[in-house]
């Protein structure tokens, strides 16, 4: 393949892609359907551009990779342990029960006993990539559903290497296992790359940092992805669980972010380009030859799948919404299955045409979830909004402030207003936090502080002020910039999570930004310098001085965000400052 043809290639390949996401965006079906779209029409069964999507699909596999290794930077050890009962419990509960009603099934309708037990731990894996997208997209990864179902597909990414290492076996060729890994290599190799890695990363890191050259930087946050996923992979376990390794070992680390930010980009690119390999792979012919067959067994599939996951889910003690959420994240095939297929039809196994159906079966039931995925999160968000609360549309008139987010920082701005007879107007998305907090004679409203059309329902145009007062990071960032966008004039005052939480918020045009632990910490810190004997007045002077220094630097060092060098350089200035007009004080005093 020469250069010309592949920059055309990846021309076409982005074209699709972003034309087929922005329609199923549009639709409220999600990314992932899009890039599907996009790769069934370019694929070598509609318009042919491209003929061979299996290396494609082997190379887009590192999004994958990167997108464990991300999660695995979000979890610290200590966390990861605490998810034992999720991973080992749950995940394993899920394999044995899923895998063993399938198999019944498939021995039931023919299927020998060999072929029936591939097909029902093949079947019972889930698509690690799928799932975990779905979840992030609607903001649910960090939710009781979406912890779960995330150690579910841990605890699969572990059972794959087993499956891969029993295959010979079932077709009575246990010589082929003869050239794997040794039992004591796999054991032990992982236990002594972990335990040079803890010691080695970190000062690796700070010093790529310190040479201040990003693109070595960058380099580098690949290499340690990509290159702990090879490891793994050749001591005979998965690439994504060895980046995934990788991610868990810099969890605590204090450039954590910085790799984070870095890799975000290029795991975003390489999972679009793996979802569009999975779209060109499926087979419209067979689709329509066998569209029957094809029906039944992914009904089967998606049936018998969600059933065991919906109890799993009752016994795991989640609610009947969540319940759901965790059903329909996993209740697809998943890529692993593409694997364990391949080898079953070169050990035998599977018959050839049986393998091809199985495989189109996973690459439509991927579709078909994704679908039922966001047709539930739109019904049950549709459901809390017909809860008996006030509707936006039926406020009369609008207050003149607005308080987006009504936790517990929110109640206590809406507190103070109502003491002066101050009308505002405050809006949450927890249907039940509402319905607490009405019974108190708080005047709220259901609703997305993020949604552009319910801000302008809510009044903002005619608003005076604005409180951003919600809980999720991200989400106040995404409800500022669309504030800005219909009232770049509006004063917002806008609470934040932490020093970088605040650089952004004023980097959005925040007119003042208040930390959350900032003024409770500084008035114990006046406490404990009087307790130490401190006259009052010095305290609240030190205090005070601080504070002001304090709020300065957050305003003047928000345009260094995104250079990590600078910032702490300036972080270090700014302390040095203040310890100067401190001394300062104490000679004129003395």
């Amino acid at each position: 393949m020469d250069f010309h043809h592949t920059v055309v290639l990846l021309t076409v390949y982005f074209a699709a892609a972003i034309l087929a996401v922005a329609l199923t965006k549009k639709l409220g079906l999600g990314a992932i359907i899009g890039y599907l779209l996009a790769g069934i029409f370019i694929g070598p069964h509609v318009l042919g551009f491209i003929d061979h999507p299996e290396a494609i699909l082997q190379f887009s596999e590192l999004g994958i990779v990167l997108l464990l290794f991300v999660i695995g930077l979000e979890l610290s050890p200590k966390r990861l342990i605490k998810m034992r009962n999720a991973v080992f419990g749950v995940g394993g509960a899920q394999v044995l029960l899923t895998g063993a009603l399938i198999t019944s099934i498939a021995w039931a309708l023919g299927v020998g006993l060999a072929g029936s037990l591939v097909i029902g731990g093949a079947l019972a894996l889930s698509s690690t990539a799928f799932a975990l997208q779905m979840l992030d997209e609607k903001r649910l990864l960090g939710s009781a559903p979406g912890q779960s179902a995330f150690g579910v597909l841990l605890f699969q990414d572990i059972i794959v290497i087993p499956y891969l290492a029993l295959m010979p076996l079932l077709a009575s060729r246990s010589s082929a296992m003869d050239d794997g890994v040794p039992l004591w290599l796999m054991l032990l190799g992982p236990v002594v790359v972990v335990a040079i890695s803890r010691f080695a990363l970190n000062p690796l890191l700070g010093f790529f940092a310190a040479l201040r050259v990003q693109d070595a930087f960058v380099a580098l946050i690949l290499l340690l992805a990509i290159g702990f996923a090879l490891l793994f992979e050749s001591l005979g376990y998965s690439m994504g669980l060895g980046a995934f390794a990788a991610g868990i070992l810099l969890a605590e680390s204090s450039f954590r972010h910085q790799v984070e930010a870095t890799v975000e980009p290029f795991k975003g690119l390489l999972l679009g380009l793996f979802f569009v390999a999975v779209g060109m792979g499926i087979p419209l012919q067979l689709l329509v030859e066998r569209f029957g067959t094809l029906v039944l067994i992914v009904g089967l599939l998606l049936v018998a799948k969600s059933l065991v996951l919906l109890l799993i889910a009752r016994i795991a003690g989640l609610k009947l919404q969540d319940r759901w959420y965790f059903a329909l994240a996993l209740a697809q095939g998943g890529e692993f299955g593409f694997v364990l297929f391949a080898q079953a039809r070169g050990l035998d196994i599977l018959s050839g045409e049986l393998v091809e159906m199985l495989t189109a079966a996973i690459a439509v039931s991927m579709i078909v979830s994704q679908v039922l995925f966001s047709l539930y999160f739109r019904r049950d968000h549709r459901a809390a909004s017909d809860q008996p609360y006030t509707p936006l549309e039926s406020v009369e008139g609008s207050g003149r402030v607005i308080i987006a987010g009504f936790g517990r920082f929110g109640q206590i701005v809406g507190r103070v207003l109502s003491t002066q007879h101050i009308h505002y107007t405050a809006i949450d998305k927890d249907p039940k936090h509402l319905n607490f907090m009405r019974r108190f004679g708080n005047k709220v409203y259901y609703g997305d502080a993020t949604d552009i059309e319910l801000l302008q329902h809510a009044g903002i145009r005619e608003a005076e002020l604005l409180v951003l007062a919600l809980d999720d990071v991200q989400e106040s960032l995404k409800a500022l910039q669309n504030i800005r966008e219909i009232c770049p004039d509006l004063p917002v005052i806008a609470r934040a999570h932490n020093r970088m939480h605040a650089y952004q918020l004023t980097n959005l045009g925040a007119k003042i930004v208040v930390r959350e632990t900032f003024d409770s910490s500084l008035r114990s810190a006046q406490k404990v310098l009087e307790r130490l004997g401190f006259p009052d007045s010095s305290a609240a002077d030190i205090v005070r001085i601080f504070r002001d220094h304090d709020e300065a630097s957050v305003q003047e060092n928000a345009a260094l965000v995104g250079d990590q060098e600078a910032l702490i350089q300036k972080a270090v200035q700014s302390r040095e400052e203040l310890q100067a007009i401190f001394d300062s004080d104490t000679r004129h005093s003395s």
